[in-house]
């Protein structure tokens, strides 16, 4: 009967041995920060080559980049709902949109600016939340 003992023995330790290496159960994943920080830098970059372009001159070049960036940091806004950085960015975008449009002759555009004004209600009270440093 010892010998029977031994073996079983051996069997729960490479049992053991064997759960020892499966993954544990983890929290769900987070959102790919890199690639939505990523994303974000990519519209900026839109947003810049807009800046370059009306700076040269190229109001139409200007006109399409902008509209590119601020869809980009709507989509990023989407994604990541209402913190500060994502509602500043929008902001800032959607006011380049806009002084291109003025650059151009053009009335500003009415759903733009409503959109402005409660991004920049939502920045407003999130700044507010923000704790004191």
């Amino acid at each position: 009967m010892a010998p029977g003992v031994v073996t079983w023995a051996l069997d729960l330790r490479s049992i053991r041995e064997y759960v020892a290496v499966l993954p544990a159960a983890g929290p769900e994943p987070e959102p790919d920060i890199v690639k939505l920080e990523s994303f974000r830098d990519d519209a900026v970059a839109l947003v810049r080559d807009g800046d370059t372009a009306l700076e040269g001159g190229r109001i139409d070049q200007a006109l399409s980049a902008a509209r590119a960036g601020v869809q980009r940091f709507r989509q990023r806004r989407a994604a990541l709902g209402d913190p500060p950085q994502a509602l500043r960015d929008l902001s800032v975008s959607l006011e380049r949109l806009l002084a291109i449009n003025v650059a151009l002759g053009r009335a500003a555009d009415a759903d733009v600016e409503k959109e402005l004004s409660e991004v920049r209600g939502r920045l407003s009270t999130a700044a507010a939340n923000l704790p004191a440093e």
